[in-house]
């Protein structure tokens, strides 16, 4: 299962919107999440950007702009096995 969050403010970063997502993501579930799901678009901006956060990053084609779905091992394990499927 995943927890969804979404920032439409323009004027901030993928990363600090990511950040945030974490943030709130600890504060409810007692842990670091381990993998981040967003669109293409934002995802490559956080992966190219200096202050990444320490997460795993994943471009999906049904996700939207400034939405990011955030999961624990188990969910980074799903991830892995439909890729390891569609090739």
């Amino acid at each position: 299962m995943y927890f969804v969050w979404f920032d439409g403010d323009r004027r901030r970063g993928p990363h600090l919107k990511l950040t945030d997502a974490i943030t709130a993501y600890a504060d409810k579930f007692g842990k670091q999440p381990v993998i981040c799901l967003a669109s293409h678009q934002d995802a490559s901006a956080i992966v190219s950007h200096s202050r990444r956060p320490p997460i795993a990053i994943r471009g999906a084609d049904f996700i939207s702009r400034n939405t990011y779905y955030l999961g624990a091992d188990e969910e980074l394990t799903a991830v892995e096995d439909l890729r390891t499927c569609a090739a």
